[in-house]
């Protein structure tokens, strides 16, 4: 669980981050997109965009350092798994990696969970890095593989779901991110780098092998990576899935 400094200093950097997004939008005579219906049409979503300009859609990334990983999609394992049709085996490989089951906090209800319903032994699982954060590493999953496999061939519609669309609808284009504005200092617009999405994800699609790192807990998506998320100021924060980056990551990739 995140500690009252760790979920303090999320929100400052929040708040610093759309802070910033309005200078953006002056720099560059921009304007803030609305948010728009899910691709369900159920609920309103949150845009990748966040300043529209006359030739641009930008996502504003305002980290301390080039160096720093930071969040660019976090969702929900069943709300992923609904959008891309991932059910059956594959779900519950997806949902063994983020700790998917409902009781997030009770490692008896977990460990019955693994031997009852997953088939797995809990006395192999690591007490530190799974029994307590009750979910299974990349070594320990039932088909390990599967899930390396599934990213590798789907590649190019889920870096454009982490970077351009999340939940939104395609054609709503105005809220469809297609060109990143990344600050190597934060807070500090003379520093950003700018790059379009497209050319981007075509890289990664062409050149990247999905990998799981020896730590078991981080899947590697050429520059971008994916794990469970650890922190929130809610329980229903915990074990969703988080896709993160860092400028350096992706100009070095």
């Amino acid at each position: 669980m995140a500690t009252e400094a760790q979920i303090e200093g999320g929100r400052q950097g929040r708040n610093s981050g759309y802070a910033f997004e309005p200078l953006v939008m002056s720099k560059k005579n921009g304007w803030e997109p609305t948010n728009m219906l899910d691709i369900w049409g159920e609920r309103i979503t949150t845009s990748k965009t966040d300043v529209i300009t006359e030739n641009y859609n930008y996502s504003i990334k305002n980290t301390e350092r080039s160096s720093t990983s930071t969040q660019i999609q976090v969702c929900s394992v069943d709300r992923f798994c609904r959008l891309f049709q991932i059910k059956g085996n594959l779900k519950v490989q997806f949902d063994q990696f983020f700790g998917n089951h409902g009781f997030f906090k009770d490692q008896e209800l977990f460990k019955e969970h693994c031997q009852n319903v997953w088939g797995i032994n809990p006395n192999k699982l690591s007490l530190k890095t799974e029994i307590r954060r009750n979910r299974i590493l990349g070594g320990n999953l039932t088909n390990p593989q599967s899930v390396v496999m599934w990213f590798q061939e789907n590649i190019r519609p889920v870096l454009e779901f982490a970077l351009k669309t999340s939940f939104n609808n395609p054609i709503n284009s105005e809220v469809i991110a297609n060109r990143i504005l990344w600050t190597k200092i934060k807070d500090c617009y003379e520093t950003r780098s700018e790059f379009d999405i497209d050319p981007l994800i075509d890289s990664i699609t062409a050149n990247a092998t999905v990998k799981v790192r020896p730590t078991g807990s981080v899947i590697e998506i050429g520059p971008v990576t994916l794990q469970m998320k650890g922190s929130g100021r809610s329980a229903s924060a915990y074990h969703n899935m988080q896709f993160n980056a860092s400028l350096n990551a992706i100009k070095n990739f």
